[in-house]
């Protein structure tokens, strides 16, 4: 089984681009504490931008950074 941060980055990867990603939407992947602690940790690494409370972003790569 893979880790659930790793999960939540390839469900991430999935989505359209600028899709805001929510707890609400992920927890076919984990109980709700799990994914809102695996979603803080993303965002302290720089893997996910947090734009409100409870509602993350992917960092969109350009070839201007």
């Amino acid at each position: 089984m893979h880790r659930l941060t790793d999960q939540i980055l390839a469900f991430a990867e999935g989505l359209p681009e600028g899709e805001p990603i929510a707890a609400k939407s992920l927890l076919h992947l984990g109980k709700r504490p799990a994914v809102d602690q695996a979603l803080s940790r993303l965002a302290e690494r720089g893997k996910l931008i947090r734009a409100g409370r409870g509602v993350y972003l992917s960092p969109i790569e350009s070839r201007f950074g």
